[in-house]
Parts: structure tokens; sequence; C-alpha cells
């Protein structure tokens, strides 16, 4: 077993367990943002562009960018719809609205930057437009086998 598929292995699992213990410690809000962002896409990235090359990995990156703008997408749509309709609709709204996002953006040639800066767009799009709660929510107990506290 080579050290880069160890580390492949080790790493996520890692990071996964460091997110949890800091969404234990500052509670959701702060585990959610850190949650949010790019803890698990960026080791792989990495390792596909020492395996495949960099040509490749520019693709990739792009790939994962235009992806935001698709559960931008499906966000939004869920949460507008959610106001008014059941969840079996919600969720078909949501998914045809990601699906449509995402033939949208394969029939187009966009650059990695344009790619990047239309998915900051677009999530700070769903964050100024989703509907506000109506009450605040309450935490859940936590299933036995989650890490204790």
């Amino acid at each position: 077993m080579t050290l880069a598929l160890l580390l492949r292995i080790a790493i996520p699992s890692v990071l996964v367990a460091l997110m949890s213990l800091a969404a234990r410690r500052w509670g959701p809000t702060i585990g959610g943002l850190i949650m949010g962002l790019s803890w698990m896409t960026g080791p792989v990235l990495f390792f596909l562009a020492l395996d495949k090359g960099t040509d490749f990995a520019v693709a990739a990156c792009t790939g994962v960018e235009l992806a935001v703008w698709g559960m931008s997408a499906f966000i939004l749509t869920y949460g507008v719809a959610s106001r008014w309709a059941p969840w079996p609709f919600c969720i078909a709204a949501a998914l045809s609205a990601y699906f449509a996002t995402a033939h949208l953006t394969q029939t187009l040639s966009i650059p990695l930057w344009a790619a990047a800066s239309g998915g900051a767009v677009s999530l700070i799009a769903c964050f100024l437009l989703l509907p506000k709660p109506k009450s605040a929510a309450v935490p859940g107990r936590l299933p036995w086998w989650d890490i204790p506290a």
C-alpha cells in the first residue's frame, strides 16, 4: 500500500471527525460554516491533479464550481416551494432546477474564474433570497452512535 493511498483514505476520515468535533465545540452555525468549506473536495482534487495532471484538475475544479450553481438552484427552488407545496413536489421541482442548471452549464464553455465567480454569486443569492424560517429551529437529540460531547 502506497503512502498516497493511505493519505487518500485517512485525510477525509480525519477531516470529518475534526469537523464533527468543531460543530460540537462551537455549535451548529460555526459547524455548518466549517463543513460548508471544501474539506472533502480539496484533497480529492489535489490527488487528481497529481495523478492526471493540471489540465484535468482545472476541468475538474470547473465542474465542481458549476455544480455549486446547480446546488444553489436546488436549494433556492426547494426553499421557495416549501412555503406552499408538499415535500414531494418540492423535491421534484428542486431536482428539475438542478438538472436544468446542469444541462445549461454543460452546453456552455465556461472558464474556471467565471465558474467560481458564478458559484459565489449563486450562494450569495441563495442566502439573500431564501425565505426566512417561520419559527426557530429546535435542536434534536443526537443519535447514540454520534461522537460524545
